[in-house]
């Protein structure tokens, strides 16, 4: 199996045959969930201590900040970035098309995928 870039504290998740994990150093990476190898690693920039979301073609992780990072599940590539302002409680959900984050200041945001 391929290695995080420093320490995780967050819950992985798995999509298809791809496992994604978010690291308290701010690096994102895809690995293939048979072999072990690296398919990608990203980057966004600050510590990421709650779970990484995933379904069919995006990831989801939101850091430290309260920034909602939506990357390309088959690059890692950044397709969209939100600033929510307030640190996340508890990991992001997803239904209808949608990744529903709840923050610190009490806000729940509903995020099209």
């Amino acid at each position: 199996m391929g290695s995080a870039d420093g320490s995780v504290a967050a819950t992985a998740a798995l999509v298809h045959d791809t496992l994604v994990v978010a690291t308290v150093a701010g690096h994102v990476m895809a690995f293939d969930g048979k072999t072990g190898a690296t398919r990608w690693r990203a980057n966004v920039k600050a510590p990421v201590r709650v779970g990484v979301t995933a379904i069919d073609r995006r990831a989801v992780v939101v850091d430290q900040r309260g920034t909602v990072h939506l990357l390309a599940l088959d690059s890692g590539r950044q397709v969209t970035q939100w600033m929510g302002r307030a640190r996340q409680v508890g990991e992001p959900g997803i239904t209808d098309g949608h990744y529903y984050i709840t923050l610190s200041n009490g806000h729940v945001y509903a995020l099209p995928y």
